[in-house]
């Protein structure tokens, strides 16, 4: 009997350290991801900020 509940115990941690492994990693890869898109979104945004002034340069050319 206590064999079966000490096999039972350790298979359900090594379960559950399997699934914090995998918890983990998944946690890894969105900050990886996460900081890719704000770096993504830093690019865009002075994208954004140069193409608004070429656009007020032209407008202002026009005038």
């Amino acid at each position: 009997m206590i064999e079966s509940v000490k096999y039972t115990l350790e298979s359900k941690v090594d379960m559950y350290e399997r699934e914090i492994d995998r918890i983990e990693n998944r946690l890894q890869d969105l900050d990886t991801e996460t900081m890719g898109l704000r770096v993504d979104r830093e690019e865009l945004i002075k994208q954004v900020e140069e193409h608004k002034r070429a656009l007020l340069n032209l407008c202002s050319k026009e005038d």
